[in-house]
């Protein structure tokens, strides 16, 4: 007899967690769209800077591959062509200036008498010409320091964020450069990212993705706040990392430690373990003990569920998991 418990948790990935393999090329397939578009408009706005066509990057949780269905956001680095401009560090290199040469075109409007670079300028310009399409919605900024644009009839928006593609062959080196939401710019460092969850990821055999996805999907199905999503794939991150077996494809066996981490950490600072990002833990205190709250009481439910369904009561097993999975696990389940 197939357990029906598994069988519950492999159909709440199927159906209502992972996003599927056509949906993600439809997405692309929007994205390389909408850069086209972009740089029609490179060419033909004088407000908008040159594109590097080389360099743009999908980013955030579509980029890593860490979304879950729906999916919301898209984040898009969107280079620019810097023509060959000064870029000078600020402090222990956390704030960036960029200084426009002599020469440079497209920059007139958001630059100083020193010719340095307003980062803000540049959102600013993205969101009125997104705010001149005939199909847009959802034309704001954000609070990435970018400009977010929802075509009519998408479920997802695009969050475009101008950057600067940094590549130093002295260091080895390379960045990205982004607004800091103070005019400025500070470096983000994507590829780095990215190649550091998917070596952890490596090293638990492809399942940590199902964890981080798992936890995303909890989240949402429960009336606290939003985690965001670099703090909770942090946490993933760190309990992984700090657990000493494999994990494996029954990712059931592991919600209830995990739980339990984040109940024992969310309170406190959490440091990026996989870039340069420092302190993620950005909530408010009150939004910290209610997740705190919800976490120990499914933590609890969790060890309830794995007990029952070790007892073969498979029937109160799944009560239990869909009080913390959310109830559509009830319905997934083949169980009298």
């Amino acid at each position: 007899m197939l357990n029906p418990v598994v069988h519950a948790f492999d159909q709440l990935f199927v159906q209502h967690i992972n996003y599927s393999d056509d949906d993600s090329a439809a997405v692309q397939k929007h994205v390389d769209s909408f850069i086209h578009e972009l740089h029609g408009l490179s060419y033909s706005e004088e407000n908008l800077p040159w594109l590097n066509r080389d360099r743009h990057l999908i980013v955030s949780s579509f980029g890593r591959g860490t979304h879950i269905n729906p999916l919301k956001h898209v984040h898009l680095l969107i280079c620019l062509n810097g023509e060959s401009s000064k870029v000078t560090a600020r402090g222990k290199g956390s704030s960036y200036i960029i200084r426009i040469n002599e020469g440079a075109e497209r920059f007139g409007d958001m630059i100083n008498e020193q010719r340095e670079l307003n980062s803000s300028a540049i959102s600013n310009n993205f969101r009125r010409e997104f705010e001149l399409f005939p199909d847009a919605k959802n034309v704001s900024l954000s609070a990435e320091g970018g400009a977010t644009y929802r075509r009519k009839g998408s479920l997802w928006v695009f969050n475009v964020i101008p950057s600067f593609f940094i590549n130093q062959p002295k260091t080895e080196k390379s960045f990205y450069l982004v607004p800091n939401q103070h005019g400025n710019w500070q470096p983000i460092y994507p590829h780095q990212e990215t190649a550091a969850v998917q070596a952890i990821n490596h090293q638990h055999n492809g399942f940590m993705y199902d964890l981080i996805h798992i936890m995303k999907y909890w989240n949402r199905e429960h009336d606290i706040p939003k985690i965001p999503s670099p703090l909770l794939e942090a946490l993933v991150v760190n309990y992984c990392e700090a657990k000493p077996e494999k994990l494996t494809e029954f990712a059931d066996l592991d919600i209830s430690g995990l739980l339990r981490s984040i109940r024992e950490h969310i309170q406190k600072p959490v440091m990026d373990p996989i870039g340069q990002r420092g302190d993620l833990n950005s909530l408010a205190e009150e939004s910290r003990q209610a997740i705190m709250d919800q976490a120990f009481k499914d933590q609890l439910k969790a060890d309830s569920a794995r007990q029952f369904e070790l007892n073969r009561d498979y029937k109160r097993s799944i009560e239990k998991w869909s009080e913390v999975v959310g109830y559509e696990f009830r319905k997934l389940a083949r169980v009298k």
